[in-house]
């Protein structure tokens, strides 16, 4: 049986008793920093303390091992800096002044504990343990193999096509989703909290206290550039919500397949820049450039609302490329194409004559059957075993039997459900799904209508048939009316534009720039568009975008002109 002595404190594998352990690289022997707590510890008897691989100012988490279980684990200990110092029994006690904010976090800590011992998700670190002990506490979880996305990113040429990155990125959506059912926002997700297991699925980590992901907090914030929302960083309302967890997915899924993180959104307030390579873009389906231009919206009241939504505004993506690949990349089947041996004539018409022979037999059974059956319903059999003639008065009686059978609903009858007319009531899909919970559905596209975007517009089943309880009804949204007006660009840089027109399901490939010159606005801003704004057009019409030619003049030498009548701001 495995030991705690024979293993390695950077990973907690048998390393051979190897100085350099040849599966993390760690050193035997090397000490935990300072403030931390020492390799070997012990936690109530039974946990071990191994190296500590993540500090932030929530807390520390450690590699260990259950002693008990003899299996690895994560310990995460309660240590909120600069709330927190740690005494030299190894206990923790409250810096000066800081009782309320350090036990407020800590409740805080218990309860995000709780909620996610009590959920099963795949995507979710297992808790198997919470510990409260050393005037602290400490969350024991299952430890998942596996690197960061950041790190599977960098060994695989920095981006991911959108075919490899759907397989990965779905079920975390679903999974994101269930969280915040049990009221859990994760306010971190990024490449660096994103893990990618060994069985190649995707898993959450860093999970944290609110006050972790604010960066005005009364413990040191960590908040990751790029993929953290407006309002974590104080601005628009400051509260986190569901869709501060749909920016965080949607910047990250920007870098997998964009190759760039985007700036910091408290920068994006006044420049909001999105730079997507022309190459990118053409290779990626019109939706997912529309779902990440809703989903990562810097004001949470544009912003989509909820991973639910962001599902529903990608979901033609997955059936666009899918649709695709079945019907353009579908291989001849291989009889076709696999070239006829002609050493072996022999073996190939043995197997003909064989499958032959088997299906006559077959044939032969099957209406033998069916003759036995004809003949039992027309009375071949009487009660005591012996045939009977059929006379006029049995077959009138038989005759009754059959109708009568067929207008007595049979229990399978019974299950079957009578689907209403979804689409009368300009339900969106959600609400389609809330108000029906007898009935699965899933979308099967969308398509233009007088009706509004995301509203239930067609399904397959018609109304008043009926359907079994376990079927899956289709259903089709809108995409709104197909003739549109022409936004309003002015003064946007050229990525603003193409944004803002994907999102009124404009074609890219459809919009031409051209230079003018124009110092009305800023350099390689729009000047005017053709169609005009509010004019009506197709999503397919050629769209011309003018921006201005003007580059900035220089700044100018004021060193030896008189400033004292001009006041002088910090820009």
């Amino acid at each position: 049986m495995l030991t705690f002595e024979k293993l390695c404190m950077g990973c907690m594998n048998d390393n051979g008793g190897e100085a350099v352990c040849p599966i993390c690289g760690h050193t035997a022997g090397t000490p935990n920093p300072s403030g931390t707590l020492p390799i070997k510890t012990r936690i109530q008897g039974k946990y071990y303390i191994g190296k500590a691989i993540e500090k932030s100012g929530e807390g520390i988490t450690y590699i260990g091992w259950d002693d008990q279980a003899h299996s690895i684990i994560n310990i995460r200990e309660f240590f909120p800096v600069p709330l927190a110092k740690r005494n030299e029994d190894l206990s923790v006690s409250v810096t000066e002044g800081n009782d309320f904010s350090f036990n407020a976090a800590l409740m805080d800590f218990l309860a995000l504990a709780k909620k996610l011992k009590g959920i099963t998700l795949a995507a979710v670190p297992q808790i198997y343990d919470i510990i409260e002990c050393n005037n602290t506490a400490y969350i024991i979880s299952k430890a998942v193999p596996g690197i960061t996305l950041r790190e599977f990113l960098l060994r695989n040429g920095g981006t991911l096509s959108w075919e490899q990155a759907k397989a990965l990125f779905m079920p975390l959506i679903s999974s994101v989703s269930a969280l915040h059912k049990e009221g859990i926002i994760h306010g971190g997700i990024s490449p660096e909290t994103v893990m990618v297991g060994r069985d190649g699925k995707l898993r959450l980590s860093g999970f944290a206290i609110a006050q972790l992901r604010k960066s005005s907090s009364p413990i040191n914030s960590q908040v990751f550039p790029g993929y953290a929302a407006a309002e974590q960083y104080g601005l628009d309302d400051g509260e986190m919500d569901e869709a501060t967890d749909v920016y965080g997915f949607a910047a990250t899924l920007f870098r997998v397949l964009m190759g760039s993180t985007l700036p910091e959104a408290n920068e994006r307030i006044t420049d909001d820049k999105m730079t997507i390579p022309a190459k990118i873009a053409e290779a990626l389906p019109k939706p997912v450039l529309t779902t990440l231009a809703n989903a990562l919206q810097i004001l949470k009241e544009n912003r989509t609302k909820n991973m639910d939504e962001l599902k529903i505004d990608i979901s033609p993506a997955i059936d666009m490329t899918t649709s695709f690949n079945a019907v353009g990349n579908k291989p001849e089947p291989v009889k076709e194409s696999k070239p006829i041996n002609v050493n072996r004539p022999h073996k190939k018409d043995n197997s003909a004559k064989k499958a032959a022979v088997l299906s006559a037999v077959i044939t032969a059974a099957a209406l033998l059957v069916v003759f036995f059956i004809f003949w039992l319903l027309m009375g071949g059999l009487s009660g005591n075993g012996t045939s009977t003639p059929a006379s006029s008065s049995s077959v009138p009686d038989n005759s009754s039997s059959i109708v009568d059978s067929s207008s007595t609903p049979s229990q399978s009858d019974e299950l079957l459900l009578e689907v209403p007319d979804f689409t009368k009531d300009s339900l969106t899909f959600e609400e389609v799904c809330n108000r029906y919970p007898e009935f699965k559905f899933k979308i099967l596209g969308k398509k233009y209508s007088s009706k509004a975007a995301g509203i239930v517009v067609d399904q397959d089943y018609k109304a008043g048939s009926k359907v079994k309880r376990d079927a899956t009804v289709y259903v089709t949204l809108s995409l709104g009316p197909e003739v549109v007006i022409m936004p309003n660009l002015y003064g946007m840089s050229e990525q603003e534009a193409l944004i803002e027109l994907f999102k009124n399901g404009f074609n890219y490939k459809n919009v031409t720039f051209y230079e003018i010159e124009d110092a009305t606005v800023d350099y390689h801003h729009v000047v005017k568009t053709d169609p005009a704004v509010g004019d009506s057009l197709s999503i397919d019409d050629k769209i011309l975008i003018y921006y201005s030619s003007v580059k900035p003049a220089p700044p100018e030498d004021n060193t030896s002109s008189d400033t004292s009548s001009t006041p002088v701001t910090n820009q």
